[in-house]
């Protein structure tokens, strides 16, 4: 899971609708929707570490929010933690010795309550939409749109190191933090409807039930690795994906599915018949939809013809029986490794490649210039760059291995090789596992060119 954020985070090739809820560093909450069309969607939430989301799924669309847990919920603390500043966004809160209780439910009502049902006046770009628009006749929360209501809240965060809760994924004994039985104390919603009852309350009448089931989700904040800057855990992040319609089997079905933190099966998930039209010359919700064709013909396409030139590039993503299987936090980690520095390209082409071994699997790494594509694909310059960017190194290798299918929380065997083209020429991407040790029999292409350097500072795998 961590592995989509950093896409959604930095849009690899291919990745537009791949996408995460902004985070607006000024404190201000912000949103993200997407409509169910004839695309998949990833939408990734940012690592939570204390700070709240709603999210909204249907057959037609998602929205989720984020909410920050300072200056929203409770005010910050001053530097030597004898006052707090008066909430506020960045830059604008004056210290008091007082805890600000009244200023800080009006802050909480300003920036929580009521922008779940609209955006900030004046409008920033990281609140796309509020919900009181989305629940309008035709649009993604519709009556007509079977949507499901999540919350995803933190546990009392753990600051104290002797604490037995420090640090830990799932802690013994507390409670949802802004729940009347929660912690900090004091808090701006004493004596009144606790915070996320509040929430709760303000969802209900947002969509007209009263009956409305919210499914709450608790998240213990990770005070140990705050900033997860290399994207490997999956501590405070949730996923929701989307897969259209099949154009060419009128019996398949559009699906969504939601992920939380470090589960192997989705958390929940829905499938329906893909719909025709959304209004507005929408496409069908069917892969290669057309905007003029309400749904797309469910005749089968004859396959195309093979082209002998690119028969070497094939996927493996399920290939038990050539490949072994490996699970995608694994590769996660090879590709950190791999990916610690800027790595120079060969000329003319050879793979540079590093092999990640344990007992039962040989996880195999290797980059290099396609053959085709070394002098230059779709190159802005006339010069060739043969530096890799670390940025580029990792989104490649992650682009590659989902593509294979989108369920990557699953086992996955390799995909080799894909042709990125990049800025300064077309690279290819090799991932595959193996159950043997794998001394490049036969001098194997893959493993021709030169084994990549070991930094010592480079992150460990397994």
């Amino acid at each position: 899971m961590a592995g989509e954020g950093y896409r959604a985070k930095f849009h690899p090739p291919g990745g537009a609708n791949e996408v995460t809820v902004p985070l607006p560093l000024d404190g201000r909450t912000s949103s993200k929707m997407m409509r169910w069309l004839d695309q998949p969607v990833n939408l990734a939430m940012p690592r939570l570490i204390g700070c709240t989301s709603v999210i909204v799924v249907s057959k037609k669309g998602v929205w989720a929010n984020h909410i920050w847990e300072m200056p929203t919920f409770r005010p910050e603390p001053n530097e030597d933690e004898t006052g707090w500043y008066m909430p506020g966004f960045e830059g604008e809160g004056e210290i008091t010795t007082t805890f600000p209780q009244k200023e800080q439910l009006a802050f909480f009502k300003s920036n929580a309550i009521d922008r779940l049902h609209s955006r900030y006046d004046p409008v920033t770009s990281e609140h796309e939409s509020g919900l009181d628009d989305l629940r309008k006749a035709g649009e993604i929360f519709d009556d007509e749109s079977d949507f499901q209501v999540f919350m995803f809240v933190p546990y009392t965060g753990v600051d104290k190191e002797d604490d037995p809760n420090y640090g830990k994924e799932k802690p013994d004994g507390l409670g949802p933090a802004w729940d009347r039985n929660g912690e900090p104390n004091p808090r701006g919603d004493e004596g009144t409807t606790a915070y996320n009852d509040q929430i709760r309350d303000e969802l209900k009448g947002i969509f007209g039930k009263q009956d409305l089931h919210i499914e709450q989700i608790v998240y213990a904040p990770d005070r140990v690795d705050e900033e997860d800057a290399g994207y490997i855990s999956h501590r405070g992040r949730a996923l929701v994906q989307y897969q259209p319609g099949d154009g060419k089997d009128c019996e398949s079905k559009a699906q969504w599915r939601i992920y939380f933190e470090g589960e192997q099966e989705n958390h929940s998930r829905a499938e329906w018949d893909p719909l025709d039209s959304q209004g507005d010359d929408k496409p069908a919700q069917r892969c290669g939809g057309s905007s003029k064709n309400k749904r797309q013909s469910c005749s089968p396409e004859p396959d195309p013809a093979p082209v002998p030139e690119k028969a070497e590039y094939t996927d493996n993503c399920n290939d038990s029986t050539r490949l072994t299987p490996f699970g995608y936090g694994e590769l996660d980690k090879a590709i950190q490794n791999f990916c610690y520095n800027a790595i120079e390209l060969s000329t003319p082409a050879a793979p540079i490649w590093r092999t990640y071994k344990r007992e039962d699997l040989h996880l195999h790494l290797a980059v290099q210039w396609s053959a085709s594509g070394q002098d230059g694909c779709k190159k802005q310059d006339g010069e060739l760059n043969n530096q890799l960017s670390i940025e580029d190194c990792k989104s490649g290798f992650i682009t590659n291995i989902n593509r294979c299918n989108t369920d990557t929380i699953s086992q996955k065997y390799g995909s080799n090789p894909m042709v990125w083209n990049m800025a300064s020429g077309c690279v290819d991407f090799w991932v595959g596992g193996h159950g043997d040790d794998w001394e490049c029999p036969n001098n194997d292409h893959e493993c021709s060119g030169k084994e990549l350097p070991q930094d010592s500072n480079a992150p460990a795998w397994p």
